[in-house]
């Protein structure tokens, strides 16, 4: 059976979106299938993500459209960015605000803006989509089966007219939740977005043979959308890879907190600095031997730099800020940390993958996120990771508990691996999908 995959992160892309779908093209090429698989090359690389050599990579590398070069030559000429202006990268479809005092160089500004708006409709990887899909129509042989997976976006779209026109089955792999993200706003352009967005949704669900999901909360907004997807629509879960379960209880002595993943949106670090604060400042706490570690994409929350963020409340001896590592080098971090940290505020139907590797790391953990959310749901059968809100008096209460019990007490005996720990692994995940796959062929 082959194949093809259209997706713009594969392997040795670092990116996070990478992971799922390039795991999946890894376990069908071990199991015979032939797979094709067309992506971009990565802006930022992982020498440990490793795709099958059996499968047959096209790599459609990404180009600035020639406006975009303009705007960016323009802007040279003036000396750097536009005064007062903030300019968001178009490939997240997002707005360019621009301020001035209503001069040349303000409407200058506006214009530009208006530009980059336009540039990001649906998202900015728009001409690259259509160059891969061409691509892949040249393929040979024909597949029997086309996979894609976003975000991005416009891949997806590109990868449903490539089925459409090759005739075979369509798997589209919803890593997160599309056109309900956007947020309606008056202006006329945020209205085309919004528009746009969902009748390209509503073509790839319309043409595709199945629509995989991720989280159980987004299974159901998908159904509340589309009834007629039902039947269509999959939950198959992130998993962690086998190199992330870890059987021993960690070290002793110490509260040692790990960070590993991105800060953005709502991935509110403050609170967990407060409550650290909070701890150190009581009686009995020896400062020597807490510590967290922040590892990943977490310089900066929002406008704020973490590091500052963290001297502001005297942290700077406690707080460690590190750049993105390798898988290899994450698990190492794991062993030597007794306490994983996971930030999911703000996104109820989605669940970071990083939960995954937690709840695989046999440590104690503190997820940050709503009571009714997906993550929360996922670890009622994880009783070592206890979810907390961005209250200062839970998060210090559940500081104090690890405290005593890691520092104080000592850690105890290890536990063996919880039951319900198989469902979550990645192979397991990747069979699912390929029976799914398979049986879509065979119809």
């Amino acid at each position: 059976m082959r194949v093809l995959i259209l997706a713009y992160h594969l392997y040795p892309d670092a990116a996070v979106g990478a992971k799922r779908v390039s795991e999946l093209a890894n376990h069908l090429a071990r199991a015979g299938w032939e797979v094709d698989a067309v992506c971009s090359n990565p802006e930022a690389a992982d020498k440990s993500r490793v795709l099958d050599p059996r499968i047959r990579r096209h790599r459609i590398a990404r180009s600035l459209p020639i406006g975009l070069r303009v705007v960016r030559g323009l802007r040279a000429l003036r000396g750097g960015a536009p005064r007062n202006a903030v300019t968001a990268h178009p490939a997240a479809g997002a707005s360019t605000v621009a301020s001035g005092d209503g001069g040349p160089a303000s409407r200058l500004q506006n214009l530009e803006s208006a530009y980059h708006r336009i540039v990001g409709l649906v998202d900015g990887f728009k001409l690259w989509s259509a160059i891969a899909a061409v691509h892949a129509l040249r393929l040979q042989p024909q597949p029997d089966l086309v996979l894609t997976s976003g975000p991005p976006w416009s891949p997806v779209f590109a990868a449903s007219l490539v089925a459409r026109i090759c005739r075979v089955p369509l798997v589209a792999d919803f890593r997160d939740p599309w056109v309900w993200e956007f947020r309606r706003q008056g202006d006329l352009l945020s209205r085309i977005q919004y528009r746009t967005t969902r009748h390209l949704e509503r073509l790839v669900l319309r043409w595709a043979a199945a629509v995989t999901v991720t989280t159980g909360r987004f299974q159901q907004a998908v159904l509340g959308h589309y009834p007629t997807m039902a039947g269509k629509t999959f939950l198959l879960r992130n998993g962690f890879d086998p190199e992330m379960l870890i059987a021993d209880p960690g070290p002793r002595g110490r509260l040692a907190l790990l960070y590993a993943g991105t800060i953005y949106m709502n991935r509110n670090p403050v609170p967990l600095f407060d409550g650290i604060a909070a701890l150190l400042s009581e009686p009995g706490v020896d400062r020597a031997k807490v510590s967290l570690k922040l590892v990943g994409n977490c310089s900066r929350w929002q406008e704020h730099s973490v590091a500052d963020l963290a001297r502001d409340r005297g942290l700077s001896d406690i707080v460690e800020v590190c750049g993105p590592v390798s898988g290899a080098e994450v698990r190492d971090l794991t062993l030597r940390a007794n306490v994983i940290v996971n930030f999911a505020q703000g996104q109820p139907e989605q669940v970071p993958a990083k939960l995954y590797e937690q709840i695989a790391s046999h440590r104690h953990g503190l997820l940050f996120a709503e009571p009714d959310s997906e993550s929360a749901l996922l670890i009622e059968d994880c009783p070592r990771i206890r979810r907390v809100d961005d209250d200062g008096v839970q998060i210090l209460n559940e500081l104090r508990r690890l405290y005593a019990t890691l520092v104080s007490e000592g850690v105890e005996p290890g536990l063996a691996v919880p039951d319900g720990t198989d469902v979550h692994r990645r192979e397991a995940v990747n069979e699912a999908y390929a029976r799914l796959v398979e049986g879509l062929i065979r119809q």
